[in-house]
């Protein structure tokens, strides 16, 4: 990893910059500029060489700043792995790199229009507690395509992470739930056997 780039990531991280939901999170902190050791130079968060998305959220603060890093292709997901989704270190650093720098990725097209006076990234979160559109198609006994449908629509919220869509189900039966308040019986013929 370049030099400069380590000493941005350190001196990012010996910061303790407080979360803002905002990017200015990532401009906290001035660069490293101590000695660096070899360790520090090869992972300067000191993160594994692949990373879960789990982790890749618990690095960036957010699933939706991750997931606009997705779509924006500053993340790519290790090739191999199908089912789960997994990021190579280096790829984190360079795109944590960008954000220090003060780069933004655009708004990811799933994303609701943006709240006035609201956080730009949003709360501190993770992405645990999320389940993947297999176990949330199964949690609402609905086909994934049915799933997929609704997400689509904006129905039912989703975290698009590349090609893989990550499910908050308290967040879903919650939005459900208010629909069916607000809509009353026979306005949400599709979704009434989506709650039991």
């Amino acid at each position: 990893m370049q030099e400069t780039i380590c000493r941005e990531i350190i001196g990012w991280k010996d910061g303790k910059p407080t979360w803002t939901g905002n990017y200015d999170y990532f401009q906290s902190g001035a660069p490293f500029n101590g000695e660096l050791t070899p360790e520090m130079l090869f992972s300067p968060l000191d993160l594994p060489p692949i990373l879960s998305v789990e982790e890749t959220c618990d690095v960036f603060g957010s699933p939706v700043l991750l997931e606009r890093l997705c779509e924006a292709d500053w993340l790519v997901p290790v090739a191999e792995y199908k089912e789960e989704l997994y990021f190579p270190s280096e790829n984190v650093y360079m795109a944590m790199a960008r954000l220090i720098k003060g780069e933004k990725p655009p708004r990811s097209s799933s994303e609701p229009a943006p709240i006035a006076g609201e956080p730009e990234i949003g709360n501190i979160g993770s992405l645990h507690g999320y389940v993947n559109a297999a176990k949330a198609a199964e949690f609402l006994d609905i086909a994934p395509s049915t799933l997929r449908d609704y997400s689509n629509r904006g129905i039912i919220p989703c975290v698009q992470l590349g090609t893989h869509r990550r499910y908050d189900l308290v967040m879903i039966r919650e939005k459900l739930e208010k629909e069916r308040r607000e809509s009353g019986p026979g306005r949400i013929e599709a979704l009434k056997d989506l709650l039991r």
